[in-house]
């Protein structure tokens, strides 16, 4: 028979070898892998793509129809720091989509104030979502590398600055150059807000 001090050393040669292979296995199950526009993974996908919207029936042994339903059920789950950081998130963008609609509301007020047609003023309005993109590059990449308090506090008095300068704009192109801008702290916005909203709520 063999001795209980080389069955000790089996067990821990195992899950020294075979357990982290199988953490490692899992994690990367999850790693987001190159697209493959094979005709196998193009069909695959539409074949896929109605039924994944619905839930499987494991799925639906392991939870309730209140489970499914009810997302309010989470929420007390959740302890003071990630309230804190969820509402900062959350006050972030509810701030950033005020600022947007203040003009889109006001169009015929500000048209009539330049002297220019709606059509001309809702140029300021597509180039606030035009310019989005180099935001989100801009203050994702600051975020991503420092932190993400300094790009956030950046971002809010950026919105700030610029929606009080829209209201002082004496010109169509002064106008225009305030939009432009603030499309950029617009779109730097959203990633550092879903970041704090989240960052927290994985243990």
């Amino acid at each position: 028979m063999r001795s209980a001090r080389l069955e000790d050393e089996e067990a821990a040669s195992f899950q020294s070898e075979y357990v982290p292979s199988m953490v490692i296995r899992e994690h990367n199950k999850h790693i987001i892998q190159p697209p493959n526009f094979s005709l196998h993974s193009i069909s695959k996908y539409f074949r896929t793509r109605i039924p994944s919207l619905f839930l499987s029936q494991d799925e639906l042994d392991q939870f309730t129809w209140s489970d499914v339903f009810n997302p309010f059920s989470s929420l007390k789950e959740m302890n003071s720091r990630q309230w804190n950081f969820f509402l900062v998130g959350f006050a972030g963008w509810t701030w950033d989509a005020f600022d947007f609609f203040l003009v889109s509301l006001n169009v015929s007020s500000i048209a009539k104030d330049l002297d220019k047609t709606v059509k001309d003023i809702t140029w300021g309005i597509t180039l606030v979502l035009m310019l989005r993109s180099v935001g989100a590059v801009i203050f994702g990449l600051w975020g991503d590398r420092y932190g993400r308090k300094w790009p956030y506090i950046t971002n809010m008095f950026l919105l700030v600055v610029l929606q009080i300068a829209c209201g002082f704009v004496k010109d169509y192109k002064s106008f225009l150059g305030v939009r432009a801008l603030f499309g950029i702290a617009m779109g730097g916005m959203f990633g550092n807000c879903a970041a704090c909203a989240c960052m927290y709520f994985i243990n």
